[in-house]
């Protein structure tokens, strides 16, 4: 009977909430405890050795490798602690520590675990281009620290992944081509900016009515085409292919205006001649008519 009695006390402290309960992964409902507590975990130092570099880095034991570490820290609180498991409870009390219990596990997701990424700012490596051994085997990202055997002051290798590491290179290939093409599109364009204030400086003087030395146009012109053939062998991709189109048509409206240029300075009066002419070839008409020839009248 006392020990009816007891858990009848129990029981009743249970019903008035003095005992808080949650719901675990599995379906089992257990004594709450402190979340909070339990989410920090103890922390570890882990020595990273990356190449010729060693880092020292901090993370709680419950981490993972490479994912945010939820499902580590629900197994492992599956594994440890008292389970009290009631087989009969009210339908309202078991929606509301579902609730209660499914808010937790979601804010634990928000706990920042991931070696990888504590990782990231030391190295600068990117998670995806990360490959982490321990005792000489890789790990999956999830795999926890705590259940494969790290602890504190254990050794983990960092590797670079191979294909990012190819691609890495050829990217740096691409910007030092790229480089290089800039390069040699600037020199063409320092050529073109002194040969563009000739061209600017001669078509005012044309354009004054002033004829120039059509040696001198046609020498402009040639040099210009000299730089849309430099153009022309720059191999370019990326910015410098579109400052090389720039240039080249830059080149091009400078050819243009030469060739305009030429024209007007063979015959710089060549529209007040044509409207000359236009005037003096104009026909003048007798401003009545004759009647030069008599005209029979029939009756």
């Amino acid at each position: 009977m006392k020990r009816f009695s007891s858990s009848k006390r129990a029981v009743n402290n249970v019903v008035k909430g003095e005992i808080k309960w949650e719901l675990r992964p599995g379906g089992m409902l257990v004594q709450k405890r402190d979340m909070g507590d339990a989410s920090s975990g103890p922390m570890i130092k882990i020595k990273v050795s990356h190449g010729s570099f060693h880092h020292d880095i901090t993370v709680p034991a419950q981490s993972t490798f490479g994912n945010k570490p939820l499902l580590c820290f629900c197994s492992s609180l599956l594994c440890c602690g008292r389970m009290l498991v009631f087989l009969v409870f009210t339908l309202k009390r078991l929606v509301v520590y579902t609730s209660q219990c499914m808010a937790k596990l979601l804010n634990l997701a928000q706990i920042e675990g991931d070696l990888k990424k504590v990782l990231v700012q030391e190295t600068g490596l990117e998670p995806k281009e990360q490959r982490l051994l321990f005792q000489g085997k890789e790990k999956d990202d999830e795999e926890c620290l705590h259940m494969v055997g790290v602890k504190d002051m254990s050794k983990v290798v960092l590797l670079e992944d191979p294909a990012s590491k190819e691609r890495k290179l050829e990217e740096m290939k691409r910007n030092q081509s790229v480089l290089k093409a800039c390069e040699e599109v600037a020199k063409v364009r320092a050529e073109v900016v002194q040969l563009s204030d000739k061209v600017n400086a001669l078509e005012g003087i044309v354009h004054g009515g002033t004829k120039v030395d059509e040696k001198e146009l046609l020498g402009l012109t040639e040099l210009l085409m000299v730089q849309l053939l430099q153009l022309d062998t720059i191999e370019a991709n990326g910015e410098a292919k579109v400052q090389r189109r720039a240039e080249v048509r830059r080149v091009q409206r400078l050819v243009d205006t030469l060739d305009n240029m030429k024209a007007r300075n063979s015959n710089p009066f060549s529209s007040s001649g044509k409207s000359e002419a236009f005037e003096c070839a104009s026909p003048s008409f007798p401003s009545s008519t004759r009647i030069t020839h008599d005209w029979e009248v029939f009756d």
